[in-house]
């Protein structure tokens, strides 16, 4: 299973507001990606690359049903 490092680049106060929440991803020693978390959306930004994947929130409910592992996780 591969190791990923996980910085948080960008953090409002409590909740996000007009500023998106920038999660900083590296696989190993090299940057995969980042995660950008907004009000609206949540969106994928792959290495090397300036543009990214959006989802709505509700579009990444039915992702996660269909794909994701289902199981008891604590926040």
């Amino acid at each position: 299973m591969a190791e990923h490092t996980i910085t948080i680049t960008k953090t409002p106060r409590l909740t996000v507001g007009k500023s998106d929440v920038i999660f900083e991803i590296q696989k190993g020693r090299k940057r995969f990606g980042h995660l950008k978390i907004s009000r609206g959306n949540v969106v994928w930004i792959p290495k090397d690359l300036t543009y990214g994947y959006a989802l709505e929130w509700r579009q990444l409910e039915e992702l996660a049903k269909e794909h994701g592992r289902r199981g008891r996780y604590k926040y």
